[in-house]
């Protein structure tokens, strides 16, 4: 997907799923700082504030 440049329509479903479940684990405080970073730099600024999956 980030290869890609983003998502497509279809991959919309799993692309949810995923940053919800990254947000549960953050909750939960199962994700350290050092994974944290690493999505960080994984995901770059397409999941930032001011995106859509970023906002939601």
């Amino acid at each position: 997907m980030l290869a890609a440049g983003g998502p497509q329509e279809s991959e919309y479903p799993l692309l949810d799923a995923l940053m919800n479940n990254l947000y549960q684990m953050k909750l939960a405080g199962q994700l350290d700082s050092t994974t944290l970073t690493f999505l960080q730099g994984l995901f770059h600024d397409e999941f930032r504030a001011e995106t859509i999956h970023g906002y939601v």
